[in-house]
Order: C-alpha cells, then sequence, then structure tokens
C-alpha cells in the first residue's frame, strides 16, 4: 500500500510514460507540492474514505482516444481525472476548489510529476455535491474535472 492509500504494486498503465506513473500520481504530486494536503491523511488516489471529512481525492476517469502523429515517434494520450473535495464547512472547501482549479488552469507545456503535459484543463467548473454522509455525521462535498493531453 503507498502513501497515497492506493494499491500500487504492478501497476504498468498503457497510458504511463513513466512505468508505474499515472496522470492520478502526477496529480497527487502537484497537489502535495502546492500544499493541498498529505497523501494518506487528507489527499487520497482511487477512493474516499468513509471517514473523510475534510480532504481531497483523486480518481482517473478514462479520458479520450490517443492522437498518433504519423511519422513520428511524438505520441500524446489524453486521460481525463476528476477532483473531489470534502470540507466541513461549505466556503472552505468552496474556496479550495476554485485553487484548485485555478492551480490546474496555468499548466501548459510544463512537467507534472515525471510526465510532460502539453495541457491541463478544467472540462467543468466546481459542482456542489451538497452534503454527504461520512462515518460520524456528514460534510460538504465538491467536484471538478479535468482533461488532459500528455506526451507518452
Amino acid at each position: 500500500m503507498s502513501d497515497l492509500g492506493y494499491d500500487l504494486d504492478g501497476y504498468d498503465s498503457y497510458h504511463s510514460p513513466v512505468p508505474g506513473q499515472s496522470t492520478g500520481i502526477d496529480i497527487i504530486t502537484k497537489l502535495t507540492d502546492e500544499g493541498f494536503g498529505t497523501p494518506g491523511a487528507d489527499l487520497f488516489l482511487g477512493f474516499m474514505p468513509d471517514s473523510l471529512r475534510d480532504g481531497v481525492v483523486v480518481m482517473e476517469t478514462g479520458g479520450a482516444s490517443p492522437l498518433e502523429t504519423y511519422g513520428s515517434d511524438d505520441d500524446h494520450t489524453r486521460p481525463s481525472f476528476q477532483i473531489l473535495i470534502r470540507d466541513s464547512q461549505y466556503g472552505r472547501g468552496k474556496t479550495k476548489a476554485d485553487k484548485i482549479i485555478r492551480l490546474f488552469m496555468k499548466i501548459a507545456n510544463e512537467v507534472v510529476g515525471n510526465t510532460y503535459y502539453q495541457y491541463i484543463f478544467p472540462s467543468s467548473d466546481v459542482i456542489s455535491l451538497g452534503k454527504v454522509a461520512v462515518l460520524d455525521g456528514e460534510t460538504n462535498e465538491f467536484s471538478t474535472n479535468f482533461s488532459t493531453i500528455r506526451e507518452v
């Protein structure tokens, strides 16, 4: 089990330019570097603990088909991801979600984690999912979705 709370043993994605590296791991790395959480404590990849009242979860959600440049080795994949933000205070959660969107809107022709991204852009605004149940009550949940183009 990794610090992300996600079992990465044997992970080898077709879309991964670095064996064992995924878009989700790149995004978790960026969020950690920018102070949005600590992996395994309030920042997770691929699942949301039932007890999480305040934290961030990155879900890899597929994406569009790869882009092939014929006659060149310069191919790209187009993975997408969703970020879920939980916070016991509505305003604080919405602010965090807005900051995350602004963070990724600025990424173009940049290495994130170990991967070169041509761009990352939001494919939705912040969406309030309302109150959700957690083990000890309820909390506010927000969602936003992103699309990418990255080199293979």
